[in-house]
């Protein structure tokens, strides 16, 4: 027996909160670091009655210079006992700690109700490639599949993606094109994607815009998404998105979002709007214990062109020293010689910057006075530039 397009929203509905509450892969330059957040969820769906839901995520990673690895789990709960839960698995390897190559690949796996674990689930995969292009741009492509399962009903789905990014200053902006291919009707149908023809397979093209801006403790993103069948269906739609990130401590922050996800066939996702509010508690690993070997020291000044950021080592003429950081894609910056000092002086925006430096291709150390965490086989440091 068929299921309806109402049983399929009904059962699906909740992991749309899980598809925007989780990171789907990892961002270069990944650190040691576990997250939890909770909070509470409002879903809508087309035809569908709103749904309060509680939300619980965890996020852990693990990095060294040319491997890191992310895991990461959602569970949701709603007030009339619909469940879904998601987890999360992600590789990302570099050639070497500044290579401008990464590759990433990981897998997920999702049930739509913990009373029919097994009968009603997702399963996908993905495979990417990002290239740094510059100090402040570079490109994405990839490919996903993904394999939904509703009781007897089941449907493959993939998808190919590529895109582009760009920073300048306090703002970040992402774009994306992408082209899925999916075989499951139903998710569609629900999400008022109706086929026009007899075809197995519907295509849809996507094109998305993201924006970040960072100001101090303040994150605040937006995302627009544009959507039209070029197969088995005439569909048009479009979606915006919205969140603000705010951190009270560098390990308490608050998480709000709203908007409409679009259906993700690849990941069995309905299309819902969603509003979100969430507690995130981040557990990094930092050091205060021995200092680095030579003496350093980092500071900010103003200057008529904008903020610089300067960073001074002390280590002999001869050696070979490399200031390197988050705001220069980690490509080592300009340094000269002053006296008995090496000195390098980097425009930088507001907000939370990391630093290091080495010393004839040493370990990497974070200046003096800096709070430390373990990365690239070695540490870094952590600045809030106000």
């Amino acid at each position: 027996m068929h299921r309806s397009a109402a049983e399929i929203r009904f059962s699906a509905a909740l992991l749309a909160s899980v598809a925007v509450l989780t990171p789907p892969a990892l961002a270069q330059g990944a650190r040691h670091e576990a997250r939890v957040e909770a909070g509470v969820a409002r879903i809508s769906q087309p035809g569908t009655h709103s749904r309060n839901a509680f939300v619980l995520s965890g996020f852990r990673s693990h990095a060294d210079s040319a491997f890191a690895a992310l895991l990461a789990g959602n569970a949701t709960w709603a007030r009339d006992s619909v469940a879904a839960a998601q987890v999360i698995g992600a590789l990302a390897w570099r050639p070497t700690a500044m290579s401008r190559w990464q590759f990433e690949g990981g897998a997920s796996g999702a049930v739509f109700s913990f009373a029919k674990v097994g009968s009603d689930g997702n399963g996908s995969g993905w495979l990417r490639v990002r290239r740094q292009l510059g100090m402040h741009v570079g490109v994405i492509a990839g490919g996903a599949v993904g394999h939904t399962l509703r009781g007897s009903e089941q449907a493959h789905s993939n998808t190919v993606d590529v895109g582009a990014w760009v920073t300048g200053g306090a703002l970040t902006l992402d774009f994306s094109a992408s082209r899925a291919r999916t075989e499951d009707s139903l998710l569609m149908a629900a999400s008022r994607i109706f086929t026009r023809s007899r075809s197995a397979w519907l295509d849809l093209h996507d094109v998305a815009a993201t924006a970040t801006w960072t100001h101090g403790q303040l994150e605040l993103a937006a995302t627009q998404r544009w959507r039209r069948g070029v197969r088995g269906t005439d569909a048009v739609q479009s979606a915006t998105t919205g969140g603000a990130t705010y951190a009270f401590t560098p390990r308490v922050a608050v998480v709000i979002s709203a908007g409409r996800q679009l259906a993700d066939p690849v990941r069995g996702a309905p299309d819902a709007t969603t509003a979100s509010a969430a507690v995130r508690f981040t557990f990094a690993e930092l050091r205060d214990g021995t200092p680095p070997p030579r003496e350093s020291d980092v500071s900010v000044a103003r200057m008529t062109d904008g903020t610089v950021l300067v960073v001074r080592i002390r280590a002999p003429a001869r050696a070979r020293v490399e200031v390197a950081g988050s705001f220069s894609g980690w490509d080592p910056v300009p340094i000269t010689r002053k006296g008995e000092i090496w000195e390098a002086q980097v425009h930088v925006p507001p907000g939370r910057h990391r630093v290091a430096y080495r010393v004839d291709g040493g370990p990497w150390h974070a200046p003096t006075g800096l709070a430390r965490l373990r990365e690239f086989d070695g540490e870094v440091g952590l600045i809030v530039v106000p």
